[in-house]
């Protein structure tokens, strides 16, 4: 198959790549919700597996669960700064801005996977988590409510 040759030789700039790479981890964000709601909705019992990888492929997981999250926050964040400032946008402070995303989203990402996103996900979600809190919202007592919503998050 030809290819024309101003394909092979463009260089795509990281303004571009950054634009892509938010759109891409949006895409996977919605997709990692989704999936896990339809993963608990199912009852699949996928603690059991990941509870069962070694530690090397729990870093692993977690980093490539927070990178996406991070990176589109970050992304986010600075459209945020772009709407309220646009003299900022310009070449040079863009493709500046673009590096910064890039390796402060590696960085953050990698110091929020010591934070072990995944095990907080599934002590949140899981079926007792759920349960024991839609059981107090049910009783109306809105101290045990903010008590279990507390031991959710500890």
């Amino acid at each position: 198959m030809k290819v024309s040759p101003h394909v092979k030789i463009y260089k795509f700039p990281i303004t571009a790549l950054t634009s892509i790479t938010n759109r891409i981890t949006g895409v996977f964000c919605s997709g990692l919700f989704l999936g896990g709601g339809i993963v608990n909705i199912c009852d699949i019992p996928i603690q059991t597996y990941y509870y069962n990888l070694s530690s090397y492929h729990h870093i692993f997981m977690n980093t490539c669960v927070s990178f996406p999250f991070v990176y589109h926050t970050f992304g986010g964040i600075r459209h945020f700064l772009w709407d309220a400032y646009p003299t900022l946008i310009q070449n040079t402070k863009t493709t500046k801005s673009s590096w910064v995303l890039i390796g402060g989203s590696f960085i953050a990402s990698c110091g929020v996977q010591y934070m072990k996103p995944i095990d907080y996900f599934f002590d949140l979600f899981s079926k007792q988590g759920v349960k024991s809190l839609n059981e107090s919202i049910y009783k109306s007592d809105q101290q045990t409510v903010i008590n279990k919503m507390n031991n959710l998050f500890k």
